[in-house]
């Protein structure tokens, strides 16, 4: 492994794990917030955004991923007219945690 820009880089051929937040009532928020979608590209778009993630952790930069605070982080989609988010974190090995996912209300000032 190298640092750049100190951040840890992995060599190209480590991928890193995503896993759903789950509770201990078996509840995953993303898994329901993607059971619930009826927009079949809308689906595939967030999916291949998921595997992007999983292909680039920490090196994926804006506009698809944006530090929020205390080690919060969100991956953008949009859609259309559509912004999707799905807040996730790090764990210390290669794991990405998924943890709620939301649509984002565009409130435009004229």
């Amino acid at each position: 492994m190298e640092k750049i820009d100190n951040m840890v880089k992995l060599p190209y051929n480590k991928r890193w794990e995503i896993e759903f937040f789950t509770y201990s009532d078996g509840k995953c928020p993303v898994d329901l917030f993607l059971r619930e979608l009826n927009n079949k590209k809308l689906i595939s778009k967030i999916l291949m955004y998921i595997d992007l993630l999983e292909a680039e952790g920490t090196n994926l930069r804006e506009p698809h991923s944006k530090y929020l605070k205390d080690g919060i982080f969100e991956l953008r989609i949009n859609y259309a007219s559509v912004f999707a988010r799905i807040l996730y974190f790090y764990t210390r090995d290669t794991k990405i945690i998924l943890t709620n996912a939301f649509f984002k209300k565009v409130i435009r000032h004229q």
